[in-house]
């Protein structure tokens, strides 16, 4: 299987699903970039503190608009990188914002509201070696968010968002085909849990407001 062309295909029918059910003034187009702390841990050494970095873009349902709940879509390609030794990660990945105005006003639209967070990573490595990996990964994680949309005259706005994941999690395998004290070849697997702060900004053009 295909695993762009199948994410491919949920992208595009969340995108039209989205703009499809919801008035054409009311969605918002745009583009974010991210960064973040997580710290992973279990029970067999894949501890420590990693940083994260994402771009892509995004929908936006009520940017502007005098609505109480908000839905945001963002697609990214993103990094997770250990500080120190360990597995890093680099693939794709979703965030869904489901945002309720605290304050709504012409210039501004404060929100708060759960994000969720689902990934794909195709590309495992190992940070502090030059041993060839071969592996994927999975993860997911959710928690409280907190943005704030600033409405520029016209059709553009920019948007802060902070979201705190108390409860997520990554699993993982991979093939080592590098120098091995035993057979020089050998398989593994991780299942960590983490948790992580997280930072985005974007950019988002109104749609005939």
């Amino acid at each position: 299987m295909n695993y762009r062309k199948q994410l491919s295909k949920v992208i595009l029918a969340a995108i039209i699903g989205i703009v499809g059910t919801t008035q054409a003034h009311a969605v918002g187009l745009g583009f974010s970039v991210g960064t973040g702390s997580e710290t992973w841990s279990n029970d067999i050494g894949y501890n420590g503190d990693r940083d994260v970095s994402n771009f892509g873009f995004l929908v936006d349902t009520a940017v502007s608009r005098n609505k109480t709940f908000s839905y945001r879509f963002t697609f990214m390609k993103e990094k997770n990188t250990a500080k120190g030794s360990g597995v890093d990660l680099e693939g794709y990945a979703t965030i869904h914002d489901f945002g309720f105005a605290v304050l709504n006003t012409k210039e501004v639209r404060l929100w708060l509201g759960p994000e969720l967070k689902a990934g794909i990573y195709k590309n495992v490595s190992f940070s502090d070696s030059n041993i060839d990996f071969n592996g994927d990964a999975s993860g997911f994680g959710v928690g409280p968010a907190i943005g704030v949309n600033v409405n520029l005259p016209r059709v553009v706005s920019f948007s802060f968002t902070a979201a705190y994941y108390f409860l997520s999690a990554y699993s993982g395998n991979y093939d080592n085909y590098g120098t091995n004290s035993t057979n020089g070849y050998y398989s593994g697997s991780f299942d960590v849990d983490s948790n992580g702060l997280y930072l985005t900004a974007s950019i988002i053009f109104r749609i005939h407001e």
